[in-house]
C-alpha cells in the first residue's frame, strides 16, 4: 500500500487538525490505512496535541485500532504525573496489593478498568470457593494449587521470559502466565478471597509464596504449577544463586517492595527490547517507590 503523508495537505497542517472534529475524524480514519514507519510519524506529531484534542481523537478509534498501543504510550507519557500521585496515594493509604497491581498495570495499559480486574479475581474465587476443603493445611493447598494449574490454567513459562506483559496484571489473567511474582501475587490475590493467608517468598532470583496456618508454613511455587517445597528446596534456591541464605528471605514482603521488585523486572524488560520510552516510565515510577 502507498504510504503518502501529503495526504495530510489535503487535511490541514497537523497544527490545526485540534481545530475542528471533522479533521480528526479524517486523522482517525488515516491512523487506521497507515502502516510503519509513517504510523509513527503521525503519532509523534500527535504528541503535541492539546489534551481536550488529544482525548477527543482517542474517542474516535476504534478499539481493534493498530494505532492504539502507539496511541496508548502517549496516553501514559502525559499521565505520569497523575499515575505518580495515585501510587504516593496508594502507599500512604494502605498499599492493598491488587489496588497497586491495578495501578501498575494501568500505567501501560491506560484503559483498564479497576472493576475488571477485581471481576476476573472474583469469578476465579468463586469457581474455586466449593472445592476447596476446611481442613488440613497440605489438602487445602494442594486442592488450592491443583485448580489454580488444572481447572484456570496458570502456569510459569520460560518462552519469552522478558516479555513486559508476564508483569502486568490484565495480561496475567488474560493469558494465564506470567513471572513468578506476578503468578504468586495472583495466588496471593485469589487466596485472601477464599480465606486463606497466602504470603510472597522473595527469594534472591526468584520469587515464591506460601500458605500460613496456624504454626504450619507450607512453601509452594506458583511459576513450577504450585509443587510443594520443603524448607531445606527453599534455602538451596537461594544457595543456588550463590548467595548465602538468611531468615529474612522468608520474610513476606510488603506490596510497595511487590511494585518495586515488579518495576525492575519492567525496566529490565523494556531495556533489552531497547524500548527507552517505556524504560523512562518505569523509572519515573520507581522513583516515587523507591
Amino acid at each position: 500500500m502507498r504510504t503518502d503523508l501529503n495526504i495530510l495537505g489535503s487535511l490541514t497542517p497537523l497544527s490545526d487538525i485540534a481545530a475542528a472534529d471533522r479533521d480528526l475524524e479524517a486523522l482517525a480514519s488515516l491512523l487506521e490505512t497507515e502502516r510503519e514507519p509513517s504510523l509513527s510519524i503521525l503519532v509523534e506529531q500527535i504528541r503535541a496535541f492539546p489534551d481536550s484534542r488529544f482525548e477527543r481523537l482517542l474517542e474516535l478509534i476504534p478499539p481493534e485500532s493498530r494505532a492504539l498501543p502507539q496511541l496508548d504510550l502517549v496516553t501514559a507519557e502525559r499521565a505520569v504525573p497523575r499515575m505518580q500521585a495515585a501510587l504516593l496515594e496508594w502507599r500512604s493509604s494502605g498499599a492493598d496489593l491488587e489496588s497497586g497491581m491495578t495501578l501498575l498495570a494501568r500505567t501501560a495499559y491506560p484503559r483498564l478498568k479497576t472493576e475488571d480486574i477485581k471481576a476476573q479475581l472474583d469469578a476465579v474465587a468463586l469457581q474455586l470457593r466449593p472445592n476447596v476443603p476446611f481442613n488440613g493445611p497440605r489438602h487445602i493447598l494442594t486442592i488450592f494449587t491443583q485448580m489454580m494449574r488444572d481447572v484456570h490454567r496458570f502456569h510459569g513459562s520460560s518462552e519469552d521470559y522478558y516479555d513486559p506483559d508476564k508483569t502486568y496484571i490484565n495480561r496475567v489473567l488474560e493469558h494465564r502466565t506470567g513471572l513468578p511474582i506476578s503468578l504468586a501475587a495472583v495466588y496471593m490475590l485469589v487466596g485472601r478471597r477464599l480465606g486463606l493467608n497466602i504470603e510472597g517468598v522473595p527469594l534472591p532470583g526468584h520469587f515464591i509464596a506460601c500458605l500460613r496456618s496456624g504454626s504450619d508454613t507450607l512453601y509452594f511455587d506458583p511459576f513450577r504449577e504450585g509443587v510443594l517445597l520443603s524448607l531445606r528446596e527453599v534455602m538451596s534456591i537461594v544457595t543456588g544463586t550463590g548467595t548465602a541464605f538468611r531468615p529474612e528471605h522468608l520474610r513476606p514482603p510488603t506490596a510497595p517492595e511487590i511494585l518495586r521488585r515488579m518495576l525492575s523486572n519492567l525496566e529490565s524488560a523494556y531495556g533489552r527490547r531497547h524500548d527507552s520510552e517505556r524504560s523512562e516510565l518505569v523509572r519515573q515510577y520507581l522513583s516515587v517507590l523507591s
